[in-house]
């Protein structure tokens, strides 16, 4: 949806196929780093993301029993990259986008199952058996996509071992302080939570092997692992919806070996699924549409316009994915000894140090252009 809006904004013709029935996005919350609050302004939709969602001022690391080992800066980073950081509905982002995307451009329930390309242009064939011809097919169609296979051949994703149960709720107690976020890390198991509105927060809950199960036959799990730990941890899986909770299995892939064959490209998780841990997943593929529509628009060739649109994206993104990789496999820890220094690592880093890292995490996303 990202691509077709910037492709509108630079007069370029395109459609988009969508295997989910409706147009709605699911899936709870998401972080917007700098880098993608600026390709939403470009785009149109950055004012309106930003009147539905809520800045992130402060981010925490703590334990279960509420003690802060650390504290991130965010707002004060965030500001030297050019925005604030936000927190949303991952739905108020779907519709914020979708509005500048023009109605006849978007067919729902029309999965693609297969690809064909050569130097003239490419075609996709829909689940109902349909082709589409065009000029150039971008495939933004997951972790398990069917471009992919075309492109970069068979790329099964890796599970990392753990899963998140993810929720919005609403809570109004005073117990999370405005624009402030926290993970709180314990063996094997973790909790996190920021403001998406007013009066409502996003939080996660790692752990491995929760069942797939519908939520209120897990909440009263979630509230066995988490219910001791701190305000308002308890009062948020308490206060969820089902409606509001989705459970995701943390999987990412290796590094593809290519992005584009001929005339026909990947995209978002497509090209790089990477683990949540540092919120960069939705922020690199905005950041990936924003930079092709721009090369597509420029005059080039589609093969030149693809191909240059793969030497910029693709090292930036692998470096992200590498990186947030190894933060959950150090989330996830158990073992007591390596529980006991990370608790101690994270206490001996000062706010002008976690300022540092979120800088360099900035600064390997490419946020300034």
């Amino acid at each position: 949806m990202a691509l077709a809006a910037a492709l509108a904004r630079r007069g370029v013709d395109c459609r988009v196929f969508e295997r989910s029935a409706g147009r709605s996005a699911p899936g709870a919350g998401m972080t917007m780093w700098p880098d993608a609050v600026r390709v939403l302004d470009e785009l149109g939709a950055g004012g309106g993301v930003r009147r539905r969602a809520w800045p992130i001022t402060l981010s925490r690391v703590m334990t279960p029993a509420g003690r802060v080992l650390s504290t991130t800066p965010v707002g004060q980073v965030s500001a030297l990259f050019g925005s604030a950081t936000y927190a949303v509905r991952r739905s108020v982002l779907h519709e914020e986008l979708a509005r500048r995307v023009p109605g006849d451009w978007v067919e729902t329930g029309a999965a693609c199952v297969g690809v064909r390309g050569d130097e003239r242009g490419a075609t996709i064939t829909l689940d109902d058996g349909r082709d589409h011809a065009a000029d150039v097919v971008i495939g933004a169609d997951g972790i398990r996509s069917r471009v992919r296979e075309f492109v970069a051949g068979p790329i099964p994703p890796r599970e990392v071992g753990c899963c998140l149960w993810r929720g919005i709720a609403r809570i109004a107690d005073g117990s999370l302080r405005r624009g402030e976020a926290f993970e709180t890390w314990g063996r094997g198991v973790r909790f996190g939570m920021v403001q998406v509105s007013a009066d409502e927060v996003y939080w996660y809950a790692g752990l491995r092997g929760a069942p797939r199960e519908d939520f209120e036959r897990v909440r009263p799990r979630l509230l066995r692992v988490f219910g001791s730990w701190h305000a308002p941890i308890a009062g948020a899986i308490g206060a969820t919806e089902p409606a509001e909770a989705v459970r995701t299995t943390i999987r990412d892939i290796p590094p593809a070996a290519r992005w584009v064959r001929g005339r026909v490209a990947l995209l978002g998780d497509a090209a790089h699924a990477m683990t949540p841990d540092l919120g960069q997943g939705g922020c690199t593929a905005l950041e990936d549409a924003s930079r092709l529509a721009e090369l597509l628009a420029s005059g080039a060739t589609p093969e030149a316009a693809l191909a240059a649109y793969e030497s910029l994206r693709r090292p930036v993104c692998e470096r992200l994915a590498q990186r947030s990789r190894r933060v959950t496999r150090m989330a996830q820890w158990s073992n007591p000894v390596l529980c006991a220094a990370r608790a101690a690592g994270a206490a001996l880093m000062s706010g002008a140090l976690a300022a540092r890292a979120l800088t360099s995490m900035f600064e390997a996303a490419s946020v300034v252009r």
